[in-house]
């Protein structure tokens, strides 16, 4: 039981990354497109120079006398020779891992990087997504032909990129920082002096600041305590001011709530059809374990983002801790869920009327009512903590409780 446990926690997480990859696959593709294009722009602009050069030394040859001929093809030579050394830079195949305290990338990657460490600073190109976890990032002119996803205290983007997701402390990108796509960031103060190819999302709890020669090129999306003044021609599409101190209206309650349910009614539906005899255990644990489950989904929260942050700085341990803080993100996310189907079911058994629908008009009376529970304000947020870690605890007791396993089955 504890292998088919196992499965059904991978079979979610499949099926998650294929919902994901289908998303950003059309992302990808434009990405190579423009790519292409980018480099044979850059590639015309570096050939220009050159042919001007031997249109120089061409005439230059000519109305000079021999000596000064030799002296500028000597030169010229060195020149190459320096041209071509200061070119050449070493490349790395495959994706890049590495941890450790200041860090300097200048190579070129032919694939993906993961970085961990105190000071990330970023000098070289990068072929494919850049993440981060690290006190500051500094993307130095290099040039990163993917998403930068990144965790920092301090992001500084003086380079070139395609898509930044981040949280951090401040963001600034200055006057040579070009994003080609979008920018989605939550931090405290942001500063934009660069160029922004698609949309912006922001939320910043105390600034946003957008200098003089600042230009987005699609729409500027921004959540601040107080609305900024926009210039004209700063933005090409539509500025969408929201305060966090502003309420949401009806129409944002009504689509939360639809999410939410699409997304319980989706878990349901693959529980039902890969592990059947999962709902069972998670029903009795939720029953049976209160205290337990409320105790292990405490200790689980807690030790594996700092076992996945401990591996991370080990070359070996780098895809380990990947895959496992995927996997703690997966059951954080239906944790939620995991407790709405355990209410549903209690209830179902006492309540015929629930049953006949296969508890289904249970599971959407239930989730309403956790929901909003987690909308009173102050409370609510200590309610949902508590249904997460209840929810946390009763996936780690199901799953890897061998004695557990051995009841149902029987």
């Amino acid at each position: 039981m504890l292998k088919k446990n196992l499965k059904f926690i991978l079979s979610l997480f499949i099926v998650f990354t294929l919902i994901g990859s289908t998303f950003f696959s059309y992302a990808t593709d434009v990405n190579v497109s423009t790519n292409e294009e980018e480099t044979t722009n850059v590639n015309a602009k570096q050939t220009d120079p050159s042919s001007v050069s031997e249109d120089e030394n061409s005439t230059n040859s000519e109305n000079t006398t021999s000596d000064e001929n030799t002296t500028t093809d000597s030169d010229t030579t060195s020149d190459d020779s320096s041209s071509d050394s200061a070119t050449s830079t070493t490349t790395h195949d495959g994706d890049l891992y590495k941890s450790g305290g200041d860090i300097e990338i200048t190579e070129a990657i032919n694939g993906n990087a993961f970085i961990s460490g105190n000071s990330v600073t970023v000098k070289g190109q990068i072929g494919g997504d850049l993440f981060v976890f690290a006190n500051n990032l500094n993307i130095d002119g290099a040039q990163i032909y993917g998403n930068v996803f990144a965790v920092a205290s301090n992001i500084t983007l003086n380079g070139l990129i395609y898509d930044l997701y981040g949280v951090c402390n401040t963001l600034n990108v200055p006057y040579n920082g070009t994003v080609y796509r979008d920018i989605k960031v939550m931090c405290n103060t942001a500063t934009i002096d660069g160029v922004i190819g698609g949309n912006v999302y922001i939320t910043a709890t105390q600034k946003l600041t957008l200098d003089a020669d600042c230009m987005i090129y699609k729409d500027l999306n921004y959540s601040t305590p107080s609305e900024i003044e926009v210039k004209d021609g700063t933005v090409q599409g539509n500025v969408n001011y929201s305060s966090s101190m502003v309420k949401a209206n009806v129409m944002d309650y009504v689509m939360s709530f639809a999410y939410l349910i699409i997304f319980v009614l989706v878990v349901w539906l693959l529980m039902m059809f890969i592990a059947p005899k999962f709902m069972e255990k998670a029903t009795r644990v939720g029953k049976e374990k209160i205290l337990p489950s409320l105790g292990f989904g405490i200790l689980g929260i807690i030790l594996i983002p700092v076992v996945a942050i401990l591996l991370m700085f080990t070359i070996v341990g780098m895809p380990i801790s990947l895959a496992l803080m995927t996997v703690y993100a997966l059951l954080i996310a239906i944790s939620f869920t995991v407790v709405t189907l355990t209410f549903a079911n209690m209830l179902g058994g006492k309540i015929k009327f629930f049953s006949k629908f296969k508890n289904l008009i249970g599971i959407i009376l239930i989730a309403l009512i956790l929901w909003a529970l987690t909308l009173i304000p102050y409370v609510g947020i200590f309610i949902k903590l508590i249904i997460t870690i209840y929810g946390f605890g009763i996936l780690m007791i199901s799953i890897f409780n061998k004695k557990l396993n051995k009841e149902v089955t029987e």
